[in-house]
């Protein structure tokens, strides 16, 4: 999302002032948490997969366009993403933290990616191979 927007607009774009939080996970850590979940989960048990970061959006948001080469942040008001996204706009907005301390403590889960605004530019040459 926020790679797409930089590159083609030259700022990703996010909604509202971006004070709020994602958590985030890479695809590969997933997948691995994933097949420790089917090995070792008790059934109808509930995981969070998130690395340990705590970047706000905006600082998401600021690492994807500086690793697309362009280095800003379009903000656009929840009123008018709500008129375009509907309730969808809401929850881009919402503040999100969650901890996946059960996953690490029951399942031995150790995320290899940790910091997604560390990694930036490294997950953007990814991103833009497969564009």
């Amino acid at each position: 999302m926020f790679f797409g927007t930089a590159s083609k607009h030259g700022a990703a774009q996010m909604i509202g002032e971006g004070n709020n939080h994602w958590p985030l996970v890479h695809r590969d850590d997933l997948a691995e948490l994933y097949v420790r979940l089917v090995e070792r989960a008790p059934a109808g048990s509930i995981f969070h997969a998130a690395d340990a970061s705590t970047h706000t959006l905006r600082e998401i948001a600021e690492a994807c366009s500086r690793a697309a080469g362009k280095g800003e942040v379009s903000v656009q008001p929840i009123e008018k993403a709500r008129a375009q996204m509907g309730p969808f706009a809401d929850a881009l907005a919402l503040d999100q933290k969650v901890s996946s301390e059960k996953a690490r403590t029951e399942l031995d889960w150790r995320p290899r990616h940790e910091d997604f605004v560390a990694e930036a530019d490294k997950l953007y040459a990814e991103w833009h191979a497969t564009q």
